[in-house]
């Protein structure tokens, strides 16, 4: 989203003519809402995090903002479920393979109720590399994850 927002490749060309962006966003706007049974959200502000760890230690049990915000995301995903009556019989928590992961690990079982290990997968493709010799493939709904929350932290 960031390569997007900033016309980087493979945007580059699209600078000259910003509606196609604008249109592009629109349409994956509308792609998502179709498609998206419910969404859950969480949104920590760094400097907030460290004001309030200061005076009740969070980095302990949740590390970074990122991993309050995943615990959050979770607590939201169990509350939904609960009042849902929505029963699975494991329920799986799967997050961009990027900032905060060891943290969020951290917050899925600091505090009651304990949730399963999450799971993170690349958000795109990569090719072969020396940490992933056989590159891996990307869980593209990752991608709209990205876009929802680029624009969520935009509008805050």
């Amino acid at each position: 989203m960031l390569k997007l927002a900033h016309f980087s490749e493979p945007y580059t060309k699209w600078k000259q003519s910003p509606g196609i962006r604008d249109r592009f966003l629109g349409d994956a706007g509308a792609i998502i809402r179709s498609k998206v049974k419910h969404g859950f959200l969480a949104y920590v502000k760094h400097s907030d995090f460290k004001i309030v760890d200061s005076l009740f230690e969070l980095e302990e049990s949740f590390g970074s903002a990122h991993g309050l915000a995943g615990r959050l995301c979770m607590d939201r995903v169990e509350e939904w479920r609960k009042n849902e009556n929505y029963a699975f019989d494991e329920t799986r928590y799967v997050f961009e393979d990027g900032n905060g992961r060891g943290d969020i690990i951290k917050a899925a079982s600091a505090i009651e109720p304990h949730f399963p290990l999450p799971n993170f997968e690349a958000s795109r493709d990569w090719v072969s590399s020396h940490d992933w010799p056989d590159g891996r493939v990307g869980l593209v709904q990752l991608q709209s994850a990205d876009y929802l929350a680029y624009e969520y932290r935009k509008a805050r």
